[in-house]
């Protein structure tokens, strides 16, 4: 890989950071739903679950910010209608 091909993978990739948060999570830059549940943490974002009327134990990993559980439907509508 020569550095013209470098240089614009990393403009490329760079592109990301300047995404709202709405904007990011709207066009499923999934990247950034797992950096801000490492940032919160697992623990803490599993205990808020938990306080909004979440039962069903989740998985303490990171692919819990994509959505990757087993989770009925009618759960996450709750939980989404609480946010």
């Amino acid at each position: 890989m020569d550095s013209e091909n470098a240089s614009k993978e990393n403009k490329e990739s760079e592109q990301h950071i300047n995404y709202s948060l709405e904007k990011a999570l709207s066009e499923s830059i999934n990247t950034i739903a797992v950096k801000i549940l490492q940032e919160v943490g697992i623990e803490k974002t599993i205990e808020q679950a938990e306080k909004m009327g979440i039962q069903q134990e989740l998985p303490k990993v990171p692919s819990i910010a994509l959505g990757v559980t087993d989770m009925k439907l009618w759960i996450w509508r709750r939980f989404i209608q609480l946010l």
